[in-house]
C-alpha cells in the first residue's frame, strides 16, 4: 500500500531491513521510489548481503539506523504483550475473535514474517545488540554503497559534523518515535542547531513526532530539507486499508496548504520559508 502512495506521489518510501515484503518488490510496487533502511545486525555479514541486494534491485539511496544499539523497553508492547518472535497464546486468540476481517486477510495470505531473509539463509535476531558498529563499519559501508548514503538516529550535532566529514550524504534526525529513549532530546528542537552547524547546502531530514501538515511545515522552517512520516499512516491502514491511507495523505497536504497559507508561504523551498519565518 505505501508502495503504490509513493509510486502515485513519486515520493520515497522507506523499505525496513525486516520489512514483511522483500526489497524486491516493494521497489518495483513503488515504480523506483524506495529508499532502503539498513539495520546493522551481528557481525555484519548478513547486513552487508541486504546492502549488495539493494544494489541489485536498482536502490539509489540506503538509510543506516543507528539508534536501536539495543531494543529499548517499549512499554506499550511490554503492556500488550507484542515479544519477536510472535508467539499465540489465549490472549492473541481473543484479539483474532475480535478482529475477524484481519484475522481472515491474514489466513489468506499468511502469517507476515521477515520477507528479506527468507532467500538469503540467515535470521534477524531483534534482541542482538547491533552496538557493534563502528566507524569502520561506516567506511567500508561508504566503500561499498556508491548510491546516496544517509545516517537515520542523529541527535547530536557533533556525529552529525562527523558523519559529514566520513563522506555520508545526509543526516536523518530522529529519535525513532521516542520508543528508543523516551528521556533523549526531540528532533524538532534539535534541527536548527543541526542547520547552523551543517551549513546551507548540506541535507537534513527529520522524523518522529510529525502528526500533521503544520508539523511538516514547522520541521521545514526550523532546517530540515526532508520529512518523514511513518505511524500516522500505519494508523491510517488500520482503520480503512489502502482508501484510508490515500485519505490520510489528502488530509496532510490539505493541512500542509492551509499551514502554509497562514504563514504567508507560497512555496517549500528554503529560502522561502527562513523569509517567510523571519516575516
Amino acid at each position: 500500500m505505501l508502495a503504490r502512495l509513493a509510486a502515485k506521489y513519486k515520493v520515497p518510501v522507506g523499505v525496513s531491513t525486516v520489512a514483511s515484503t522483500p526489497m524486491e518488490e516493494i521497489i518495483e510496487a513503488a515504480e523506483g521510489h524506495a529508499w532502503f533502511q539498513l539495520y546493522f545486525s551481528g557481525d555484519g555479514e548478513g547486513t552487508f548481503r541486504l546492502v549488495d541486494r539493494a544494489k541489485s534491485a536498482a536502490y539509489q539511496t540506503l538509510v543506516l539506523t543507528v539508534d536501536v544499539p539495543e531494543v529499548g523497553r517499549r512499554l506499550r508492547e511490554l503492556r500488550h504483550g507484542f515479544k519477536m518472535p510472535f508467539r499465540i497464546g489465549p490472549r492473541q486468540f481473543v484479539d483474532f475473535a475480535l478482529h475477524p476481517s484481519w484475522s481472515l486477510r491474514t489466513l489468506r495470505s499468511g502469517r507476515p514474517d521477515l520477507a528479506n531473509f527468507r532467500k538469503d539463509g540467515f535470521d534477524f535476531d531483534r534482541t542482538e545488540s547491533r552496538a557493534k558498529a563502528t566507524w569502520d563499519t561506516l567506511s567500508e559501508l561508504r566503500e561499498r554503497w556508491h548510491g546516496k548514503l544517509v545516517v537515520k538516529g542523529v541527535l547530536d550535532v557533533q556525529d552529525a559534523i562527523w558523519l559529514k566529514e566520513r563522506g555520508v550524504d545526509a543526516v536523518q534526525v530522529s529519535n525513532h518515535g521516542a520508543r528508543q529513549f523516551d528521556c533523549g532530546p526531540s528532533p524538532i528542537e534539535v534541527v536548527p542547531n543541526f542547520r547552523s552547524k551543517l551549513g546551507g547546502d548540506y541535507a537534513i531530514f527529520l522524523d518522529s513526532g510529525i502528526r500533521s501538515g503544520s508539523d511538516i511545515l514547522r520541521a521545514i522552517v526550523s532546517g530540515a530539507d526532508f520529512v518523514f512520516v511513518g505511524r500516522i499512516l500505519q494508523f491510517a491502514i488500520a482503520a480503512n486499508g489502502e482508501a484510508g491511507l490515500f485519505q490520510m495523505w489528502k488530509v496532510l497536504e490539505e493541512e500542509l496548504s492551509i499551514a502554509m497559507a497562514m504563514v504567508g508561504l507560497s512555496g517549500l523551498e528554503r529560502d522561502s520559508t527562513v523569509k517567510g519565518n523571519r516575516s
